[in-house]
């Protein structure tokens, strides 16, 4: 059995449908070893699994586990059976029950293991899968399947170990690289991970989902046209793959392609309407009226999903739906429901960040003397701040100036940062500067010939001292908006990211909120007067006066141009990506109002009780 990574874009990973069961569990070779060894019901069993009648094969297979309950072969074979009619739920017993009787039957185990992985329990999945490597320590195939699973888990760094030993096994082994790029995406090693891709594609020139990983890391490494040719080479390969539309309508978004993105996201639906991440991603470029079709869709597939994962996509669809019509009671639950699944598939726990907070407020709470400063970093504008708070407007006016480059969320400082700064309390003079310098160079290799570049990764607040300190001409810009207003903005937002586990609890949403406040003020007591405080609301009432002031504190001459924003032409990869190609909108801040009844536990957290 050979178990795919579905691995592609971080927006998108597609379903597992009952079709591609039958491809995951009940191919020719596989069934036929269920059905070996004697007795003529076994026999049987075996003719109507060749004959694929997958009903009589239940009916055999059930009645061999009645006759010989002991014997592991009937329940194997109930378990693939079940699964390959789609009934993924109802195989696990019988499968659990085969490994339990034949615990060195490493086929059961992969089985078992598959199964849960389908259903979502990527964690028992892992865990059946080391015993698979127990048994075949030296499979190259099983390593692949492994590391799927772990990386699906949430767990890069194992997966990668994973990926490299099944590459030394097995070195032509397309499937491992392209897996192994798409891990290396997730590590944020992004040129590793085109090299990965392109590895995996010089041994299989037309594999599919190296081309998809491949476009993930051309996308990450901002080379937006190549991602999108690496995508219409998997639609020329291969015109009925949905999840090359749906990620080839991501590419189309953020270069404000609007309708051809939408209509990139309906032809995967029409491919496959069972693709709960395309729906959210199509509901995040519409707006909804009360007979548009695809809202019972959505309400379907709500109700009949169980899979975590594409449950949770679809209630953050089915919520951007309710939304626009106004059913505010409606969009609650919804939006909770997928909220709750998020968090608990992340793991998050709110104490982890509580930690790290104190540490950074421990290391940075003494300033030895500044060193000298690193000349390269005074090109680069931060703009930080809660998401939703206003950084993606802000950058598209920034960006709208003849001077500056839009870097977009960059992941240059949170690299750099992770790689001189641990869990230890450091030396903040030696690691400041290292943290300084790597972040100017990988600035420069993202656009040296512009005379400013801006850096919108909004956590980068985190990180504010290390480089406020390491040069005292570098300009921050920081978005302030009202807590209540960016906080429910947040809770109804799904992000692909898999660092903002505080977004999907009310009460962990406040609680951070309130340490990002607490954080801030830290910094503006430790660098007074070097950090520009840019209010949302103020920015959306009164748009050329604080676009005035926004450019003189950035050392900007006035342009025009930066009063129509809407116009510039560029990518931006965010969660704002469309609202960033509309003139500024007024009011949005008080979008929260009909929901305060629901939001007690933000509002308590907050403090505002």
């Amino acid at each position: 059995m050979e178990k795919t990574k579905r691995s592609n874009m971080p927006v998108s990973r597609s379903p597992r449908t009952a079709a591609k069961h039958k491809k995951n569990f009940a191919t020719h070779a596989a069934l036929q070893k269920v059905g070996r060894g004697g007795g003529a019901l076994q026999h049987r069993l075996l003719g109507a699994i060749n004959r694929k009648q997958y009903e009589e094969a239940e009916r055999l297979a059930v009645e061999l586990t009645r006759r010989q309950p002991s014997n592991p072969m009937g329940w194997k074979a109930l378990g693939v059976v079940l699964s390959c009619r789609g009934q993924m739920h109802e195989a696990i017993e019988p499968m659990r029950k085969s490994v339990e009787l034949a615990p060195l039957d490493a086929e059961a185990q992969i089985n078992l293991g598959s199964a849960l992985h389908a259903l979502g329990q990527s964690n028992e999945a892992v865990t059946v899968y080391r015993n698979v490597l127990a048994l075949q320590p030296n499979s190259p195939e099983v390593l692949n399947n492994l590391g799927s699973l772990l990386c699906d888990s949430g767990k890069p760094s194992e997966a990668e170990f994973c990926f490299k030993q099944a590459i030394a096994l097995k070195p032509d082994y397309a499937q491992a690289y392209s897996n192994y790029g798409h891990t290396l995406l997730m590590l944020h090693r992004l040129e590793e991970a085109e090299a990965a891709c392109r590895n995996a594609i010089a041994l299989q020139p037309e594999y599919r989902n190296a081309y998809i990983n491949l476009s993930a890391a051309l996308l990450a490494l901002s080379q937006h046209h190549e991602a999108e040719a690496c995508l219409r080479k998997v639609v020329a390969l291969s015109p009925d793959e949905p999840k090359a539309y749906n990620n080839l309508g991501t590419v189309l978004l953020e270069q404000g392609r609007l309708q051809e993105a939408r209509a990139s996201y309906e032809r995967a639906l029409q491919i496959n309407p069972l693709f709960p991440e395309c729906h959210n991603n199509l509901s995040q470029v519409k707006t909804y009226t009360p007979d548009d079709p695809h809202i019972p869709l959505l309400s379907q597939l709500v109700q009949q999903l169980q899979e975590p994962v594409g449950r949770m996509h679809a209630c953050f669809a089915l919520g951007k739906a309710c939304a626009d019509l106004g059913q505010h009671r409606e969009v609650f639950a919804i939006l909770s429901e997928g909220n709750r699944l998020r968090k608990a598939l992340l793991g998050y726990s709110v104490e982890q960040d509580q930690v790290l907070f104190a540490l950074i407020r421990q290391v940075f709470d003494v300033l030895p003397p500044a060193v000298e400063d690193v000349p390269a970093l005074s090109r680069a504008i931060l703009i930080v701040g809660m998401p939703r708070s206003g950084t993606s407007l802000v950058e598209q006016i920034l960006a709208s100036h003849p001077q500056v480059m839009g870097g977009g969320e960059l992941e240059c400082l949170n690299r750099a940062v992770s790689q001189h700064f641990s869990s230890e309390p450091v030396a903040l003079d030696a690691v400041s500067r290292q943290v300084a310098t790597d972040y100017a160079a990988q600035l420069d290799r993202l656009g040296s010939r512009w005379p400013h570049i801006t850096d919108k990764m909004p956590s980068n607040f985190r990180w504010l001292g290390f480089v406020l300190w390491a040069n005292p001409h570098l300009k921050v810009v920081h978005t302030v908006r009202d807590p209540m207003a960016a906080c429910w903005s947040i809770f109804k937002q799904y992000f692909p990211a898999n660092a903002l586990g505080f977004a999907y609890d009310l009460e962990d949403l406040g609680t951070y909120y309130r340490m990002y406040e607490d954080l801030m003020a830290f910094w503006h007591e430790k660098f007074p007067g070097r950090i520009y405080d840019l209010n949302y609301e103020r920015l959306t009432e009164n748009q050329e006066e604080e676009t005035r002031k926004l450019l003189d504190y950035c050392g900007l001459p006035w342009d025009e141009r930066c009063l129509e924003f809407e116009k510039t032409q560029r990518v931006v990869r965010t969660a704002s990506a469309a609202q960033v190609r509309q003139k500024m909108y007024k009011g949005s801040s008080k979008a929260w109002r009909p929901y305060e009844p629901y939001l007690g536990p933000l509002i308590k957290a907050l403090g505002r009780t």
